[in-house]
């Protein structure tokens, strides 16, 4: 049994034989290793680990520490990047509420709320080539969470330009995959200090209060109009999510069809969609089964149901949000 792994060292597992390199070792014992062949992160029990050779420091890489902004590229059947979803990573060891506005084209603007544990992400929206036209702005503020309460805010504005997407790929052990990273804050201790005495809710409640008759249209993060062009059913079969599906593995087909549901299910929560239509197929019931345990462990779920469909039999699932 393996008691004491490191970021970058190389390891073998142990039921399939194939090698890579740990990217992430949490407290629960589930080691996150990035594998050679095919380049996918995948979570592994650290007992069913076998180390190859030490950590070194050419091994681990850039160590990444602080607030990003992240940019994972989707790819087209085509095989290039159709859009990119937009994800907020806390790479902390501190908790920490979020506030986050987009501002696009014609003043459109959305609003997202929420908190991150340490070493955790939330997905924010999707971004195309055409979102780039309306000169984006991203105005982000972060409060770490306290034993007294929140803390002193750290806040960044940027404007989102076509270069941004130009930029090297990274490896994003709290994504689990490659993205596009833009720095927003060191650590959670920055100078910025909250108003006195006024936490983030109250801070909150008085800004959502101004937005209300704010000039430029302060809107909540259930923007209607992103909600009303919402695909509300998603098809998994692999053929529909990549130009060339037999070149996969079953491991990697697995990835991409769980990858593209997570994104799909967390956007519809961020707008508020009542209820979505998943179609998983049958097959050996593997993809059912996954999407089935995030359901189970996702608070915004209400419930869902497998029942026969007369276009789909019993290889689409109905989900309910709250």
């Amino acid at each position: 049994m393996i008691t004491a792994l490191q970021p970058g060292q190389r390891v073998r597992v142990i039921l399939t034989g194939e090698s890579g390199t740990v990217q992430t070792v949490p407290d629960d014992g589930l080691v996150t290793v990035l594998l050679d062949e095919p380049e996918i992160a995948i979570p592994v029990l650290a007992e069913q680990l076998e180390v190859l050779e030490e950590a070194s420091p050419a091994d681990s890489g850039r160590e990444q520490k602080g607030v990003f902004l992240a940019l994972v590229p989707v790819m087209g059947k085509e095989g290039d990047v159709v859009k990119w979803d937009v994800r907020l990573v806390n790479a902390t060891e501190t908790g920490c509420l979020f506030q986050v506005r987009w501002s696009g084209e014609e003043n459109a603007v959305e609003e997202f709320r929420g908190q991150l544990e340490g070493h955790e992400n939330a997905r924010l929206l999707e971004l195309r080539w055409d979102d780039l036209n309306g000169n984006p702005r991203l105005e982000v503020m972060c409060w770490p969470r306290t034993s007294a309460g929140s803390g002193k805010k750290r806040e960044r504005s940027l404007r989102v330009r076509p270069g941004m997407l130009t930029r090297k790929e990274v490896f994003v052990p709290q994504l689990g995959c490659r993205a596009i990273l833009t720095d927003l804050f060191q650590d959670l201790h920055g100078e910025t200090p909250a108003p006195q005495g006024e936490g983030l809710q109250e801070y909150t409640r008085r800004n959502a209060k101004k937005a209300k008759s704010h000039a430029t249209g302060w809107v909540s993060a259930r923007n209607p109009m992103a909600r009303a062009g919402f695909e509300t059913e998603l098809d998994l079969h692999i053929e529909r999510l990549s130009p060339k599906p037999a070149k996969l593995t079953g491991g990697e087909t697995l990835q991409l069809q769980l990858r593209t549901f997570d994104a799909w299910l967390d956007r519809a929560i961020t707008l508020g969609v009542p209820s979505l239509f998943v179609i998983h197929g049958l097959g050996t019931g593997r993809l059912r089964q996954e999407i089935f345990s995030r359901l189970d462990a996702n608070p915004h779920i209400s419930g869902y149901q497998n029942e026969f469909h007369h276009k789909y039999g019993f290889g689409a699932t109905e989900i309910f949000l709250d």
